[in-house]
């Protein structure tokens, strides 16, 4: 079945985005989604300093810092390079978008920029204020969008005229060009899930425990599942099959003369031994 696909237009100097969805059965919607200015650097630091959790000013500031981030070159071998099969970013993406966050945070500290708190020791005071950043939810959730439309749709999240690509008509883009495989449904596919769940969280001790009688009740099911097949094999190839008509009278005719030959031997032995007792009594 085809996937519903988004078209997606640009008015008003990129002010304004339709977008019309059209679904796999052919129906469409519209709607419409509206862009701010992106924000210069100097404005950006001025909000983080703040601290302002205004959703809206928080969302500009955040889209405004990654678009500047964004434009590192250290991402560049990474735009557009995706694979669009699996929609996931690669640990060397992640690794290149912690580098190059921390090389702009250096720059707006080097300009005087931003602010960081009081701490004997400077190295410690900006490792703080970085992590403090990347905690933030709403940074954290914009960041994997903004991270995915740069990577697998080949495009910054700031409009050549200035815009901010607002984050809906990102995750419209994104769905479009993705072509994900279907889940592996089986239980060895469902495992891999879970293993792949396991190393983007950090468990807790009653988690880790819990987790692991389960895991152990998980191998001895497969174990006794197992086994099971393996005695169904054995009885299956020790059951005989049941033979032909055509190669059963083969079986039997080829038994028979077995037989006669044994009785004839049987009677040759016979007559030898009656000869031998009658010479015995003479």
């Amino acid at each position: 079945m085809a996937k519903a696909n988004t078209q997606i237009t640009q008015a008003n100097d990129g002010e304004l985005f339709i977008l019309k969805r059209i679904e796999s059965n052919g129906k469409e919607t519209v709607s419409t989604e509206h862009a701010n200015k992106a924000l210069d650097s100097k404005t950006t630091a001025t909000n983080l300093n703040k601290h302002t959790r205004s959703f809206g000013q928080i969302r500009d500031t955040f889209l405004s810092l990654l678009s500047q981030i964004m434009a590192s070159p250290k991402l560049d071998g990474y735009k557009g390079k995706g694979n669009v099969t699996n929609g996931k970013l690669t640990a060397l993406f992640k690794e290149s978008m912690r580098s190059a966050e921390e090389a702009h945070f250096q720059l707006l500290l080097d300009k005087k920029l931003i602010t960081l708190e009081k701490n004997d020791n400077p190295d410690e005071a900006f490792r703080l204020y970085v992590q403090t950043v990347r905690k933030d939810k709403n940074y954290e959730g914009l960041k994997a969008t903004v991270s995915k439309y740069f990577v697998f749709c080949g495009a910054l999240n700031v409009t050549p005229s200035g815009y901010l690509v607002p984050v809906a008509v990102m995750q419209e883009h994104i769905k479009n060009v993705l072509q994900l495989e279907p889940a592996d449904q089986s239980i060895n596919g469902q495992l891999n899930a879970v293993c792949e769940a396991m190393q983007k969280v950090t468990m807790t001790d009653d988690d880790v425990r819990n987790s692991l009688i389960t895991a152990r009740m998980i191998v001895a099911t497969l174990e006794g599942i197992k086994n099971h097949q393996a005695e169904l094999a054995t009885a299956k190839a020790q059951a005989m099959p049941p033979v032909p008509e055509a190669t059963k009278q083969v079986i039997d005719a080829v038994m028979a003369k077995a037989d006669a030959h044994e009785a004839k031997d049987e009677g040759k032995r016979n007559n030898a031994n009656v000869g031998k007792k009658a010479k015995a009594v003479a």
